[in-house]
C-alpha cells in the first residue's frame, strides 16, 4: 500500500497515476475490511424567527430565511 501510495504522489498527472489508483481501490476493497473515515458532531439550534431549515448533514442552508 505505500508502494502504490508514494507512486500515486510522484505520478506526473492523473491519468498516469490511474492504474495505482485503480489497484489501491482495489486492496482496500479485498484487504481493509473496515476504516473509519471521521467522526462528525452537529448542534442544530434554530430561532423561531427562522424557517424552512431542514436538519441534513453538513452546513448547507438551502431554502432558509431569517424571518426578522
Amino acid at each position: 500500500m505505500s508502494e502504490l501510495l508514494q507512486g500515486i504522489r510522484t505520478s506526473d498527472s492523473v491519468e498516469a497515476a490511474r492504474p495505482l489508483i485503480d489497484e489501491l481501490q482495489q486492496f482496500v476493497w479485498t484487504e481493509v475490511p473496515f476504516a473509519q473515515i471521521g467522526h462528525t458532531k452537529q448542534v442544530t439550534a434554530l430561532s423561531k424567527n427562522i424557517s424552512g431549515f431542514q436538519n441534513i448533514l453538513g452546513p448547507i442552508f438551502w431554502n432558509t430565511t431569517n424571518n426578522k
